[in-house]
Parts: structure tokens; sequence; C-alpha cells
């Protein structure tokens, strides 16, 4: 997987897509690779990660109940669980140690709190 990092804003657009956390990116043919490595800073805090973890989880809450899917606290529980091994074992973040680990329990999170804003939002409407 070789996602585009880099661009020039004034010659790609966003496509959307059938949900609202993931849209595309819609961008010209000559797309090329950097050698080397790339370090990729995305927080400089952790006040901005958790902020952007809970916008996130609100648009991925959405995306569930618009797909009907079971909101249920053991499915809950047990897609948090498989989204932490997922990252940690299967994508190999133990690899990274402790930063690994923090991602692993970030997949974790993410999953666990999309789930409680979906029964959330629901139990409103």
């Amino acid at each position: 997987d070789h996602p585009i990092r880099m661009y020039d804003r004034s010659a790609v657009s966003f496509a959307s897509s059938a949900n609202n956390v993931h849209e595309g990116l819609d961008a010209p043919n000559n797309i090329g690779t950097i050698d080397g490595c790339l370090n990729h800073y995305t927080f400089e805090t952790r006040e901005a990660l958790d902020a952007k973890l809970r916008f996130y989880t609100r648009l991925a809450a959405e995306d569930l109940i618009a797909r009907k899917k079971n909101l249920g606290y053991i499915k809950s529980w047990l897609s948090s669980i498989a989204a932490f091994i997922k990252w940690y074992l299967f994508k190999q973040s133990y690899k990274d140690g402790w930063v690994g680990l923090v991602l692993a329990k970030y997949a974790y999170d993410y999953t666990k709190l999309k789930y409680k804003y979906a029964r959330e939002k629901s139990q409103s409407s």
C-alpha cells in the first residue's frame, strides 16, 4: 500500500465516497515515489490526536447507522479487540515498539468510540 502523502493542492481534488471518513484523492497520473523514508508526524500534541479521534469516530458512527450495522455491546467489544489485533499483529505494529502499541490502542479506541457514538445517536433519534 502506497498512500499519496504529498501533492500539489492546485492539481488534485477529493472525490466523495460511500462513507464519510475515507474520501478518495483524484490525482494526475504522474504519481511517483520517494526514495528513502518519510517521517509523517500527524499530531503535535496528545490533545490534537484526541480531538481528531472524536471527530472521525463521530463521522464513522454516522456511517455505521447509515449502513444499518449491529450496534450491540458484544459487537462493539469484539470489533474493538479485532481492531487492536489487526494493527498489532497482522499489520505488525509490534515491530515499532511503544509507538506500535500506541497505534494498536488507538485502533481499539477508535472502534470502541465509533460504536458508542453510533449507539448514542441512534437512541436519541
